[in-house]
């Protein structure tokens, strides 16, 4: 939380203000309040309602406390928070990111939660010209639409490293354990779960990826919806197949697969992906 505060604070000061100047603001009797004061509409995107509303909670929080550190002001700028609420769902991300520019005369973006959300925001974000900043959506997906085509999708400004830029780390460590002989699995077989979302897809390609090199099996992959809450069948199928690691990559189900695997007196090691609020 207080990383996320700090990096809202930062990307307030540092970034908002200053494109904001080099674009200019409209002067509409919404914007400005009196001669002096004027208004700036940041839409904060993310899931406040939906499968995984506690992000989004967490999100909306960290804002809040972030923009109370400044005062709610940018220089002579007055700042509205504005929530746009995706809701999990790319289509309902497109739908509520239009009408906050469209309704609420927002301005600029700030943060996102799921890759799938970014590679669909992307296409409005770029149509509006609306600046939008530290976007946590990291699939690789993310990072090709924008390579396609640098100058229409400038506008989005990603936050968070995609999934290979990270993952050879975990094994990195996993191999650091078993040649320092701290960890001794009996065979190097994994099963790999994620959410069925771009960021599910390219976190587990990658991990599939490194763990082969490293002379890992893959003995089984499980895409999962993200609302998923019944992990039985997965972790009779992890115990069938002699699994000595699971790999998870997800949103709210990671919490339901930890609390289940325990119930169920599974030890395997797990790897579960970085910066999920759920815990």
């Amino acid at each position: 939380m207080k990383y996320l505060q700090k990096i809202i604070i930062f990307t307030s000061l540092l970034l908002i203000f200053p494109m904001l100047m080099s674009c200019g603001i409209k002067n509409t009797s919404t914007e400005i309040a009196k001669e002096s004061e004027r208004v700036l509409k940041v839409g904060v995107l993310g899931p406040f309602t939906g499968p995984n509303a506690l992000s989004g909670e967490l999100i909306q929080t960290a804002v809040k406390m972030g923009f109370e550190e400044v005062n709610y002001t940018i220089g002579d700028y007055t700042i509205e928070l504005v929530w746009i609420d995706s809701q999990s769902n790319p289509e309902t991300g497109v739908k509520a990111y239009r009408k906050a520019i469209e309704e609420h005369d927002v301005q600029v973006g700030l943060l996102n939660w799921h890759s799938s959300v970014s590679v669909s925001v992307m296409d409005v974000v770029a149509e509006y010209k609306i600046p939008h900043f530290f976007t946590l959506g990291e699939s690789s997906l993310v990072n090709r639409k924008f390579d396609d085509d640098p100058e229409k999708y400038k506008y989005w400004l990603k936050g968070w490293a995609e999934p290979d830029a990270l993952n050879s780390s975990y094994v990195f460590a996993i191999e650091e354990a078993i040649a320092e002989g701290d960890w001794n699995p009996t065979a190097k077989r994994s099963f790999i779960i994620a959410e069925n979302t771009d960021l599910g897809h390219s976190f587990s390609n990658s991990m599939q990826n490194y763990l082969q090199e490293s002379d890992w099996t893959i003995v089984g992959t499980a895409y999962l919806p993200i609302d998923n809450d019944d992990f039985t069948a997965v972790l009779d199928e992890i115990q069938e197949k002699d699994t000595t690691l699971i790999v998870i990559v997800g949103g709210t189900f990671m919490l339901s697969f930890l609390k289940q695997r325990s119930q169920a007196d599974i030890t395997i090691p797990t790897i579960t992906s970085i910066l999920k609020s759920e815990w």
